[in-house]
């Protein structure tokens, strides 16, 4: 519910954002939440996924060490930025230490089974980044620079907050940094492991747009962000509800070695297939016209995107729950090749999209290889369930 909420007030927030902010403004916006979708990557170095199964003691030294490297990764993102002569490095870096102690935050929730703390931390963001829009749009203060210190500063307060609420039993006292060293060279399986492919996927999803904003203009990567926000919603919603769920009754399913865990996975495949299609349908057919009337004519050309978008997220919405097995059946190795050749597509998509001086190549070359992408990834997924047949 939480996060559903948070989708819908972002949602919200799109639609005033489009409607009353210039196009421009808005794509220098997204512009700096991707370079932060990709720097926020650093801000952990992944080291949250080793809470869930540490005890209270070695708890309290990751904390206290991720605090740490989130510090050092915020300075290092300032530096960095403002040697590249980025306008807006100081709040990119504030936000990026507010992404670290938020992912801190959400999973000691988890690990302690507070989830009550974890939804508001899913949904606050969401909320308070649709207050700032109506502030602005109050304040008829219609720039990038308004917008983003605005969230800047609404997500630190939020950050500290969250913070404390989460992490307050577990932040004190500060641990000497020989124990933290020696607690965090243990866990390095988080970094080495996990990371990489958090990365690779970051990149691919926020590089096309940083690209857009340099070789075609900002307001040209206000069309494609906006197309992100309107399909990534649905997408997620009903990808990761229908996943999660699975997730779920497969885990039991090969641990009890169900005989019916194959028909089970076949099942699910018919269902969210025909999920999938009429989605796609409707990106297709419906979604561009929804888009020119919720938003106005200005946006036309993200409604086309679309359009030209429909099949790669179809194939995706399909793939993203039937992916849940490889998790279950300990095949995740596979995940950082498919995410390698999405930044590949990426990159050459949008390259090529350059090299020709044309937006349109680039969109339809990118939308044609990540079927290809997923295609084979449904494939490498069918082998799989293969092996859960033979479990049966």
């Amino acid at each position: 519910m939480a996060t559903m909420l948070g989708q819908v007030f972002g949602v919200v927030a799109v639609i005033i954002l489009a409607r009353t902010f210039p196009q421009a403004e808005i794509g220098v916006y997204y512009v700096m939440n991707s370079y932060l979708g990709i720097v926020s990557n650093f801000a952990l170095l992944s080291y949250q996924y080793a809470l869930p199964s540490a005890d209270d003691v070695e708890t309290r030294v990751l904390v206290c060490g991720m605090c740490c490297i989130a510090c050092i990764v915020t300075i290092s993102t300032a530096i960095v930025f403002y040697l590249l002569n980025y306008t807006y490095f100081l709040p990119l870096s504030i936000m990026v230490f507010v992404s670290g102690i938020c992912q801190l935050s959400a999973m000691i929730n988890l690990r302690d089974k507070t989830f009550k703390a974890y939804y508001a931390g899913t949904a606050v963001p969401a909320i308070l980044n649709l207050a700032i829009v109506l502030i602005l749009w109050i304040l008829k203060r219609f720039t990038a620079e308004d917008l983003i210190w605005g969230s800047t500063i609404l997500s630190l307060l939020w950050g500290f907050c969250y913070f404390f609420i989460s992490c307050r039993k577990y932040s004190l006292p500060i641990q000497p940094l020989r124990g933290i060293c020696i607690t965090l060279k243990k866990h390095y399986r988080s970094p080495l492991l996990i990371m990489p492919s958090d990365i690779l996927n970051r990149m691919a999803y926020n590089v096309p747009t940083i690209l857009i904003n340099q070789y075609f203009g900002s307001s040209w990567a206000a069309q494609y962000g906006i197309v992100l926000k309107f399909c990534d919603t649905p997408v997620n919603l009903i990808g990761n509800t229908i996943g999660q769920a699975y997730l779920s009754d497969l885990g039991a399913s090969v641990r009890e070695k169900d005989k019916n865990a194959f028909s089970k996975l076949v099942k699910l495949a018919k269902f969210h297939g025909v999920i999938s299609i009429l989605t796609g349908l409707a990106f297709f057919l419906i979604a561009p016209h929804l888009v020119t009337i919720i938003l106005g004519p200005q946006w036309q050309e993200a409604g086309i995107f679309i359009q030209i978008l429909a099949p790669m997220y179809t194939i995706m919405l399909y793939n993203t729950p039937l992916s849940m097995l490889l998790y279950v059946l300990n095949k995740q190795s596979y995940l950082l090749l498919i995410q390698l050749c999405y930044l590949i597509i990426a990159l050459v998509s949008f390259g090529f999209g350059i090299f020709t001086g044309s937006i349109w190549s680039a969109i339809i070359m990118f939308s044609a290889l990540s079927v290809i992408r997923y295609l084979f990834f449904l494939r490498k997924i069918r082998q799989v369930a293969f092996e859960l047949k033979e479990m049966g």
